[in-house]
Order: structure tokens, then sequence, then C-alpha cells
């Protein structure tokens, strides 16, 4: 039996498991080499905010800090000195467990 190589990343690097795909190949990837030409990478963004909004009661701002969104206004971007890694991290975590549910 062929062993088949794992990645911890959901889109790892076709050249280095080890790594996530380079930024800017994933819409190539999954419209060819995974053939979903109708599917797009927005897709997978606006899926996740929709589920983050529905599906759970995480704050706004948090799904959208962890989109690389800009969060408030000049002012109150002048004052958020952090970039809330734990809470994102859990954010992602639940997300991860709603889209590898059997």
């Amino acid at each position: 039996m062929k062993k088949v190589k794992t990645s911890d990343y959901l889109f790892p690097s076709p050249i280095n498991l080890d790594q996530p795909i380079a930024e800017g190949t994933l819409l190539p990837y999954l419209q060819k080499k995974m053939d979903y030409p109708e599917y797009t990478v927005h897709g997978f963004r606006s899926s996740f905010r929709t589920w983050a909004a529905e599906e759970t009661t995480y704050p706004r701002e948090l799904a959208e800090y962890a989109l690389s969104h800009s969060v408030g206004n000049r002012v109150e971007r002048a004052y958020a000195r952090t970039d809330m890694f734990k809470e994102r991290a859990k954010l992602m975590e639940d997300w991860t467990r709603f889209i590898t549910v059997d």
C-alpha cells in the first residue's frame, strides 16, 4: 500500500507540504488542479464570514480581523494595539471543526 503524504495545511504547497500554498496560487490551483472552475477564493472568505455571523457568538470585529480587514475608523485603528491572535486562533479552530465535520 502506497503511503500518502499529509500536511497540516488545508492548501499546502504542491512542492513542500510543510508550507502553505503561495499567495496568488490558490485560485488556479482550485479551478484547474482540483477541477472546480466555478469556485473562487472569495467564496471561501465569504463562507467563513457568513458562518461567523450566523453560527457563532464571536464579535464581528474578530471575524473581520481574521479576514485581515481594517476595523473601525481612523481614530479607532490608531488606538488598536492588538492583533487578537489568541482569540482569532480559537475562532479558526471552531471554523476548522465546522468545515471538517463528516
